[in-house]
């Protein structure tokens, strides 16, 4: 028939399956009208019916599944996020009781590559002003150092992060399939460039593995300074101290055995501790204390003490 719309028919099928499925009873009673009048009164309206509400059904059958899988995605993303929260609050906790910058290079060295299943890691630390530097903490690195020179030179001048997940580079001879790299200011002259990357998987260092690095790298950083504040001022109390123990020496005219008893006794060290501790006689640490006591004006260890503590 010429009359007959085949597309029309169609189109009309097809919005009577999806308001159908949505339960929209006003538009679905309208539509079954329409079909059914069609199918009354034209003869090829029964073959088409047929025809394409089998395709309508197999249509909104792989819809259904999209957004089944979609549904799963977003809660397998939420169990990852959940994961990842869990772990980064763990690195959190880990780091804030560690004493030393060797130990927290070692545990976010380690973690970046559990968290992101990398196979090799790398921390380098660049002086900006003397253009030298100096490798901190190696994994699974050995000659390939001379290979990522190429991206370490992309990030080495300023704070940011950088990375490829289908590798098509030549200088990559030893078939790096994907790599991580983010460089970060530590101080004024210092800055500390971390790398990650993977001779096997492509595509690994995806938008929520970035998002995580991010953090950890944030969270590292602070770390970092903070114990890095501490190590200074501890070096320059040493120093300090080392400054004036000198020149009361200096001042008293305290041989360099004197110096070490005196040292001792400012520490709290008892006679036999300080005999222990140098491994002279008892008659060579008393007659070293009697010098002291002549040279610097006092007759006990109280006194002295006290004398040393009001010296400027």
């Amino acid at each position: 028939s010429e009359q007959f719309d085949q597309n029309q028919f169609t189109l009309s099928i097809l919005k009577y399956k999806l308001f159908q499925k949505m339960t929209d009873l006003s538009e679905t009673n309208i539509l079954k009208e329409n079909i059914d009048q069609n199918l009354k009164d034209e003869p090829l309206s029964t073959y088409y019916y047929k025809q394409f509400t089998n395709n309508c059904d197999i249509l909104l059958e792989e819809r259904k599944n999209r957004i089944r899988m979609k549904k799963l995605m977003a809660k397998k993303n939420l169990v990852l996020e959940k994961a990842n929260f869990n772990e980064i609050l763990s690195f959190n906790q880990e780091i804030n009781l560690v004493k030393n910058l060797e130990t927290l290079i070692e545990i976010f060295s380690r973690f970046s590559l559990q968290i992101s299943d990398s196979e090799r890691a790398m921390i380098l630390l660049k002086t900006i002003e003397k253009e030298s530097n100096i490798i901190y903490k190696t994994h699974s690195f050995e000659s390939d150092l001379k290979l990522i020179s190429p991206i370490l030179e992309k990030v080495s001048h300023q704070e940011t992060a950088i990375y490829e997940n289908e590798i098509k580079i030549k200088f990559f001879s030893s078939s790096i399939k994907s790599y991580y790299c983010h460089s970060f200011l530590i101080s004024n002259d210092l800055m500390m460039i971390f790398y990650l990357d993977s001779t096997h998987m492509s595509s690994l260092f995806h938008e929520q593995i970035r998002q995580v690095l991010s953090l950890i790298v944030s969270q590292f950083k602070s770390r970092y300074q903070h114990l890095s504040a501490i190590q200074e001022k501890e070096n320059q109390e040493v120093n300090s101290k080392d400054v004036k123990l000198n020149t009361f020496s200096i001042r008293y005219k305290l041989t360099p055995r004197e110096k070490d008893v005196f040292e001792l006794i400012y520490k709290g060290f008892s006679t036999k501790e300080i005999i222990d501790s140098l491994f002279i006689s008892s008659n060579t640490v008393r007659r070293h204390i009697h010098n002291i006591y002549e040279k610097v004006g006092v007759n006990d260890r109280v006194k002295l003490v006290q004398f040393y503590q009001n010296q400027n």
